[in-house]
């Protein structure tokens, strides 16, 4: 089953104001006016754009949580040097009109992974079921080139992942456009862009056979499972189990998008067996990466005629698996695919 991938529109969104900062950045310091007051607080705002139209953004109910690291220290007069830990990182990429993808390259890159196995960061939250679409936090350790990541998410349909990029924090009008005034501001704000991914998870069938006739041989069982996604069947397809002595047997089905509503209905006992409860389970809701269950149990009924799916004339299979199976009143239905017994555990 193909995964879908949703992803934002508008990367250069994200990346343009660190873009053209880092296009007016020079190690040795910046253009702009005056020197940085080390007294003035910094803030930095993680925001959802007004406008975003993604999937996150449209439909996501839980918080988001963004890790800030510092991997610069920015002096009073503009100056960064690397901060202890990121010395891998080079700084000189930084004063040769760098494309995005050379930021991503030679600093985000670099930066990210020495970043995931610190503990020093500042963290943004951002919680979407209360409504929230931005959060500012002030940064304790001041001016500075800062990474920010913000962490994965999922909800019960899609995981999200979010594009890690760098900002410069204080900035001016100056350096976030190229023109304008070059007065240092100190409140500075960045806008989350996210991909979306649709989650999966799997269908357990638990059959329990409480006796079994050895006499008769294999004993077929035929369930037929329905999946829909938003009024769409996503899944439509027969699974056997054989059973060759009494016992209980799970075969999962894989890889089955999260948030769809499933039903397993058991078509074929073959004529010696017969259900004990339910016939057909319904309403299940797959979960992302979890496996939900649907319980059969069944009983030999005294009858001589044995179970394998080739004693009843119910089932026409051909070379390639699919199957045209009649009701348990003789009327035909639809052809399906039976994938085969062996799959399953």
């Amino acid at each position: 089953m193909k995964k879908a991938v949703f992803k934002s529109k508008g990367l250069i969104g994200i990346i343009l104001g660190a873009l053209l900062i880092i296009g007016c950045l020079q190690i040795t310091g910046l253009k702009a006016a005056g020197r940085i007051n080390p007294n003035t607080p910094i803030t930095i705002t993680a925001k959802i754009a007004e406008n975003d139209q993604s999937i996150f953004a449209q439909e996501f109910d839980g918080k988001l949580q963004i890790r800030l690291y510092k991997i610069a220290d920015i002096g009073e007069t503009g100056k960064a040097t690397v901060e202890a830990g990121f010395e891998d990182i080079d700084l000189r990429i930084l004063d040769q009109n760098p494309s995005p993808d050379d930021i991503i390259d030679n600093i985000v890159a670099v930066a990210e992974p020495i970043a995931k196995d610190m503990e020093d960061y500042t963290t943004i939250e951002i919680n979407r079921g209360a409504g929230e679409s931005e959060k500012t936090v002030t940064m304790p350790d001041g001016a500075g080139i800062y990474l920010y990541v913000p962490q994965p998410a999922a909800d019960r349909r899609y995981t999200y992942t979010f594009t890690s990029y760098i900002l410069y924090a204080p900035t001016s009008t100056y350096i976030m456009t190229g023109q304008g005034s070059d007065q240092w501001q100190y409140d500075v704000e960045f806008t989350i862009k996210s991909e979306a991914e649709q989650a999966y998870g799997d269908l357990a069938i638990t059959k329990t056979l409480d006796t079994f006739n050895k006499s008769l041989g294999k004993a077929s069982f035929v369930y037929k499972v329905t999946a829909t996604l938003d009024n769409e069947v996503v899944l439509n397809n027969v699974y056997s189990i054989d059973f060759d002595k009494a016992g209980s047997k799970t075969r999962t089905i894989k890889d089955i998008p999260a948030s769809a509503v499933v039903t397993v209905e058991e078509i074929y006992t073959g004529a010696s067996y017969e259900a004990v409860g339910n016939e057909i389970v319904s309403g299940l809701v797959i979960k992302p990466g979890d496996t939900v269950t649907a319980n059969f149990e069944n009983d030999y009924n005294g009858n001589l005629i044995s179970g394998g799916i080739s004693a009843e004339n119910q089932f026409t299979v051909d070379e390639n698996g699919n199957i045209i199976w009649t009701d348990k009143d003789g009327n035909p239905k639809e052809q399906l695919h039976m994938e085969p017994a062996e799959t399953f555990r």
